[in-house]
């Protein structure tokens, strides 16, 4: 699917995944901010990241074809040829599913002992 829009800085958008009950009833119409749940979307576009006042560029985290959690309540609707979006920025991104955590942070960990 290719995305007619890209988002500047530390934004991104995502797709949001439809929820379905244990019934398969579509709940998705229920958005975080009347639930207080976290919702789920899949990232489609993403921008550069942020840039700090000296200059250098913080990428981002988050990237394309990434299933993110967002915080309940996150990001703002826009419509793109006729299809729903959410517009976001990285820092309502909870967390990625699926996601290992790098080499690098593993071994900033201390050991518990």
């Amino acid at each position: 699917m290719t995305l007619r829009f890209q988002p500047l800085c530390d934004r991104i958008v995502c797709l949001p995944l439809p929820e379905r009950s244990t019934g398969g009833i579509d709940l998705s119409v229920a958005d975080g901010k009347q639930t207080g749940q976290p919702r789920y979307a899949r990232v489609l576009a993403a921008g550069d990241g942020t840039r700090f006042t000296n200059g250098i560029l913080s990428p981002l985290r988050v990237q394309v074809g990434d299933t993110v959690m967002l915080e309940p309540g996150a990001g703002r609707e826009i419509r793109v040829d006729a299809q729903i979006y959410l517009l976001c920025r990285e820092a309502e991104v909870i967390g990625i599913l699926g996601a290992e955590a790098p080499a690098a942070a593993l071994r900033s960990v201390p050991d518990a002992r």
